[in-house]
């Protein structure tokens, strides 16, 4: 038997909606070790995991899985995401990702960007972007990236 929930909560000034299909109280009681921690915490948590964790915490348990797989979980992610944008530079053979809140809040601050080596000893330009995705061309390649 399954329990269906809606949570809503604010990350980022965004408001979050999931919809979670759990097992019953008494299957959840009995099996879950997670059970003492607030579905709204295990959410908020969840959210802020880079794709890769995401990926590898689907296989922890059924309700993970589940709320994980769900389409309602990603559009709140993108949501988040969006919610910290990053001002990408490419440098030389890297491309470079400065938080842009970091920036504006302390400009005495000296931001460590994150580094994305291309592995290529080409000359690399951003022709543009969307949806966080980026559109790179090499420039001795002839080639478009994206």
């Amino acid at each position: 038997m399954r329990d269906r929930r809606h949570t809503q909560f604010r990350i980022g000034g965004e408001d979050v909606k999931t919809v979670v299909s759990t097992p019953s109280v008494v299957e959840t009681t009995t099996s879950n070790p997670l059970r003492f921690l607030p579905e709204e915490l295990i959410v908020k948590i969840l959210l802020s995991l880079p794709v890769r964790s995401l990926l590898r915490f689907k296989r922890v348990c059924k309700t993970w899985k589940t709320l994980i797989s769900d389409t309602q979980f990603a559009n709140n992610r993108f949501l988040i995401s969006t919610a910290y944008p990053q001002l990408v530079a490419a440098q030389n053979q890297e491309i470079k990702s400065y938080p842009i809140e970091s920036l504006l809040q302390n400009s005495s601050t000296t931001v460590t960007p994150v580094s994305f080596n291309t592995g290529h000893q080409d000359y690399i330009i951003i022709l543009g972007s969307c949806n966080g995705f980026l559109c790179l061309h090499n420039v001795h390649q002839h080639s478009v990236r994206l």
